[in-house]
């Protein structure tokens, strides 16, 4: 028997938090699609019981997309204390995107698209 994972594809027109108490489950891919201005997912802060969760966010428009957490509690590339991961480099946002990792602590984000440029604050 073959098991497909099903994913919950959310897309989002203007910023928003995500909440696992709000559906938001581990595994939820979101999309700028349809956004008409800058798109920024707001990720709850770090706990324990929010490790092994993940969440994918995918820039589908020229827009700016930010994924963001509590101050200081991103790792990204080469900062273990950052606050967010941002595709916002003109013609460089369409298929950019970003994936968020808890481990409890901190969310580990990436940025993994060809040719898109992340910024990190």
């Amino acid at each position: 028997m073959i098991r497909v994972l099903k994913r919950r594809l959310v897309p989002k027109t203007a910023s928003y938090a995500v909440s696992p108490g709000k559906g938001d489950f581990s595994g939820s891919v979101f999309t700028t699609r349809g956004a008409t201005g800058a798109v920024t997912f707001t990720l709850p802060a770090p706990q324990p019981s929010l490790t092994e969760t993940f969440y994918e966010f995918i820039n589908v428009v020229d827009q700016n997309m930010t994924v963001a957490t509590t101050s200081g509690k991103a790792v990204v590339f080469n900062n273990t204390a950052a606050t967010s991961l941002s595709a916002q480099t003109s013609s460089q946002k369409i298929g950019a995107a970003i994936s968020a990792y808890c481990d409890g602590t901190a969310w580990l984000l990436t940025g993994a698209s060809v040719g898109a440029t992340y910024t990190v604050a």
